[in-house]
């Protein structure tokens, strides 16, 4: 009977565990998670390593004839020679405006991004001879970040100088001495 009551409670445990196992689930959870991405701001800057601007006013010299003269015995011409038309030589002489850099960007706070552009020095040198330098394009722009597709940067900057040849005695390249450079900064506001 022993063997009886054993057999029949281990088919019953059996059984029990049968269909406690075999049962469909009846309890379900889901749960909604939301995602979100934190961006950070981003400024891109693209400029050039170096710039060089070629002056060439006159292209190996310049010949100004003045109307003709008459000269006295005692060497005094009636015409004496006019100042020499050289303002391109010894005077001002503004470059062209030209691209300089390009900014792209994101931001968050105000969605602008700003550029500003300065010239740190006042001077280019060889030797002693000495060209002027100053910035006279706009120092700094501001505008609606674009974002940072390639074909839509958001600032696109000129640059424009005028150089002071007043004080030029050499042919060839000035440079700054001073620590001048051409100052980009552009920021997320």
């Amino acid at each position: 009977m022993k063997k009886i009551l054993t057999l029949a409670s281990i088919l019953g445990i059996a059984t029990l565990a049968n269909s406690i196992f075999s049962a469909p689930a009846k309890a379900q959870v889901s749960a909604e998670v939301t995602i979100n991405v934190d961006v950070p701001p981003v400024v891109y800057l693209q400029t050039y390593e170096a710039i060089t601007y070629k002056i060439d006013p006159f292209t190996g010299g310049n010949v100004e004839k003045v109307g003709g003269v008459n000269v006295s015995s005692d060497g005094n011409p009636d015409l004496e020679l006019p100042e020499p038309n050289l303002s391109l030589n010894t005077g001002t002489v503004a470059s062209p405006e030209f691209l300089a850099y390009r900014v792209w960007g994101i931001n968050g706070v105000d969605g602008k991004l700003k550029a500003e552009v300065k010239y740190t020095g006042t001077k280019l040198e060889k030797d002693t001879s000495e060209v002027g330098i100053k910035l006279t394009s706009a120092a700094s722009t501001e505008q609606t970040a674009l974002g940072l597709d390639p074909a839509n940067p958001t600032i696109q900057g000129k640059v424009q100088f005028e150089f002071d040849l007043s004080k030029v005695t050499q042919a060839g390249l000035h440079e700054p001495k001073d620590g001048g450079v051409l100052k980009i900064t552009a920021s997320a506001l």
